[in-house]
């Protein structure tokens, strides 16, 4: 019998993507101010498509969405973790600073975000939300876009991420992460980037729900019952809550996660 936390959901956004359509719209009461590349433009609505996956959460989902270009006000009343898979899109606070985004990094907009989103190419966006507010607003500047960069000036530090001995089964599985959001309410929400070198452990994921897109490398995880899941760079995937099973990086790796518990 297959336990529901055994089953780790790969994403396929072009076989989900066919969701819900709607319109982005603008409210013309609110004032923002609009960066130069914008200054010129009229508000353009654009259609979107969303699509969502059941991870079996109350309080979060996680699925794709599209946007034809357009151009319209924002205003967020999630917390949301995106990685454009195609497009391009410049986003603006509601003080004039922007953020030019493609499918080079992740990036977190913040809950209580408000601004000008531009769609300058067709979007297909990879995202995940906490749909509940969970008091995350005050962890993080509501007029700040986070973009998942190591090598940006506001980066963190990384922090070595050792594997126990015991739980080492070969390799030296060398990790370490860069934690871009770290929220300890309910949910509690780590967001980030991870490396690790070649090696295999063993895996429990106790309490916790976790979201993955690699970057780059490979990897494949085996569940108790010994069915194995291989992810390579662009692949997205859920690994449930209480997880049980062995993790074994084949090539350096590099991955995005969002950990909800």
């Amino acid at each position: 019998m297959t336990n529901a936390n055994s089953e780790i959901i790969q994403l396929n956004a072009h076989a989900t993507v066919q969701g819900e359509r709607s319109t982005m719209t603008h409210d013309h009461e609110q004032q923002f101010a609009i960066h130069p590349e914008s200054s010129n433009l009229k508000f353009q609505p654009g259609e979107t498509t969303t699509s969502v996956i059941d991870i079996g959460l109350n309080n979060a989902q996680t699925g794709f969405w599209t946007c034809s270009n357009s151009l319209c006000l924002v205003n967020f009343k999630v917390w949301q973790y995106c990685h454009f898979l195609e497009g391009e899109a410049i986003i603006s606070n509601q003080h004039g600073k922007t953020w030019h985004i493609n499918n080079q990094h992740g990036f977190i907009i913040p809950y209580g975000f408000k601004g000008v989103w531009h769609t300058t190419k067709k979007i297909l966006n990879h995202y995940t939300a906490i749909t509940q507010d969970a008091e995350i607003t005050k962890t993080i500047s509501p007029d700040e876009i986070i973009m998942l960069n190591p090598q940006a000036s506001h980066a963190p530090s990384p922090s070595p991420t050792p594997t126990p001995p015991e739980k080492l089964i070969h390799g030296t599985l060398t990790s370490q992460a860069w934690d871009f959001f770290n929220c300890n309410n309910n949910p509690a929400i780590d967001c980030g980037l991870w490396e690790c070198d070649i090696g295999k452990r063993h895996s429990f994921f106790e309490g916790y729900t976790e979201v993955e897109r690699i970057i780059k490398g490979q990897c494949v995880i085996t569940n108790q019952m010994g069915k194995s899941f291989t992810f390579t760079a662009g692949d997205i995937y859920v690994i449930p809550k209480d997880f049980k099973g062995t993790w074994e990086t084949v090539s350096p790796l590099v991955k995005e996660y969002v950990v909800i518990t």
